[in-house]
């Protein structure tokens, strides 16, 4: 497998979770599914949860997540099994 990290542009992952929901219908990726979405998703998690470390997300970043219906909540926190 190609093994890149941070290549993609965050716009590029958006379009990516767009095509995973279209295919999937969901945004709950697992590791399985897809290793680099769900690392995208646990940084992107992690970088709001924590501002000043990490993934820089900005209100237009949070938007655009929001938009496709992106959840900030991980299963775990979500207390689903």
């Amino acid at each position: 497998k190609n093994k890149q990290k941070c290549s993609k542009s965050f716009e590029s992952r958006v379009e990516d979770l767009k095509k995973f929901k279209q295919q999937h219908g969901h945004l709950n990726i697992s590791r399985e599914e897809d290793q680099s979405l769900f690392d995208f998703c646990t940084n992107i998690r992690y970088g709001r949860r924590n501002p000043d470390k990490g993934m820089t997300v900005t209100d237009e970043r949070a938007k655009a997540l929001d938009e496709i219906g992106f959840s900030w909540a991980t299963a775990s926190t979500r207390g689903t099994r």
